[in-house]
Parts: C-alpha cells; structure tokens; sequence
C-alpha cells in the first residue's frame, strides 16, 4: 500500500465528507455527481483487473484531474470562481493522458522510446478532442454550458460586436491550447525519464 492508494482513498473520503455536508443541509443536487464520480475513481482498478496497470504518476493525475473537473469544477463550479481552474484541468489532463499513453505503449516494448512518445502524444491530443467535442454534444443536448457559450467572457477583446464566433469557440482553442501544452511538456519529461 503506496501513496497512490492513500491519496486516493483521500480523495473518495473528501467527496464523501463533502456531500455528506450537502445531505445534511438538505442539498441533493450533488448525490448523482458524487456517485459517478466515485464509480468513475475505480476505473484504475478495474483496468488493472485487464492487465493495465498505470503507473504512480498516472493512476494519481487521473484522481486529481477527477477530482478537479467534474466534482469541483462542473459541480461545485470551480470553473466559474476560479479563472485558472479550466486551464490547470487541461494541463494536467495532457500530463495525464500523456502519461496513460505511456502505460499503454509499455505493453508492446517493440515499438521502442521514439514510437512510445508518439502514440502517447497523438493519443493524448485525440483524448482532449473527444472531450471538447463531448462538452458540446452535452451543451447541445442539455443546453448545459461547459464551453461557456454565454455573450460576454471573461477574456478580454475577444468577442467584438460583429464577431460571427461565440466565446465558445475561444474556450475550446484555450483549453486545447492547454492540453497541448501539458502533452508536451509531459512527452519532454517522459523523455528525459525513459531515455
């Protein structure tokens, strides 16, 4: 027992501790999201169980970046009091998927160091695409606002009057922005680690 299964242990008790205090203020908005997130924190183990097993650095970025998204920042709405939230999500869910790029490619160790840092970076950039293009079907469907399709934004001069696009579309280039930077700067230091 390592300090992954502390920390994820923590992290389940926080969000139980949490709604616990929402239940006893009479609050069940948050019981649904804390279910799924819980279930979804057992991910891990359950593709341990098909012979996937993520290293520390992953199996705690995938609890993290859980916790931070859809509890906090959907949920609680960190995306919305924090300016930096959304960004520190998608950069460290690059490191992450980055990184279960690199759990993925250690089971075929033929592919070498160069092919490993290629699949997990293009794996990593088609993961935060599936997410973007998932905000939106969501927003489209339950007319939710995950990529903030609201008239005014907190970015600056991004959105003139007569602009034809709508903030939405600086939220998703921003939060790719992001995620690519974390990709890279994970595929550096992956590099550094396995050459």
């Amino acid at each position: 027992m390592g300090f992954l299964f502390f920390y994820t242990n923590f992290i389940r008790a926080l969000i139980m501790i949490i709604t616990a205090v929402q239940i006893s203020k009479r609050r069940y908005k948050k019981l649904i999201l804390a279910a799924v997130v819980l279930v979804l924190s057992f991910i891990p183990w359950l593709l341990s169980l098909l012979d996937i097993d993520m290293n520390p650095l992953t199996g705690f970025l995938y609890q993290t970046v859980l916790f931070m998204a859809p509890f906090l920042g959907s949920g609680y709405t960190f995306y919305n009091a924090f300016s930096w939230w959304d960004r520190s999500v998608h950069f460290l869910s690059g490191i992450l998927f980055f990184s279960f790029g690199i759990t993925l490619a250690q089971k075929v160790p033929e592919v070498g160091l160069a092919g490993t840092l290629i699949f997990s970076f293009a794996l990593s950039l088609a993961l935060h695409e599936i997410w973007e293009v998932t905000e939106f079907v969501v927003d489209s469907i339950a007319h939710t606002d995950h990529q903030h399709w609201q008239k005014h934004s907190s970015v600056v001069n991004h959105q003139p009057e007569q602009a034809i696009q709508p903030p939405g579309l600086v939220d998703t280039m921003v939060d790719t922005i992001f995620g690519m930077i974390g990709t890279a700067a994970a595929c550096i230091g992956w590099w550094i680690y396995l050459a």
